[in-house]
């Protein structure tokens, strides 16, 4: 995976992936939109990783705020 800056977002990207050290087809990789940024003074972030097989896996979004 790689962090791509990308219109001031901070971009999970999927180069590529294996298993058990084999390396498999990117078509079949996990993939998704996954971002970091920063906005009004919070920490955004937003995730959403899909397979093309089966679908969504996991997706969830939100902010941190720090302490006063």
């Amino acid at each position: 995976m790689a962090l791509v800056l990308d219109a001031g977002r901070l971009r999970l990207v999927v180069r590529r992936w294996s298993c058990f050290g084999i390396p498999l087809p990117l078509a079949l990789a996990p993939r998704g939109n996954t971002y970091e940024s920063a906005e009004d003074g919070r920490f955004h972030f937003h995730v959403e990783i899909r397979h093309p097989l089966i679908g969504l896996i996991v997706g969830y979004r939100g902010w941190l705020v720090p302490r006063a």
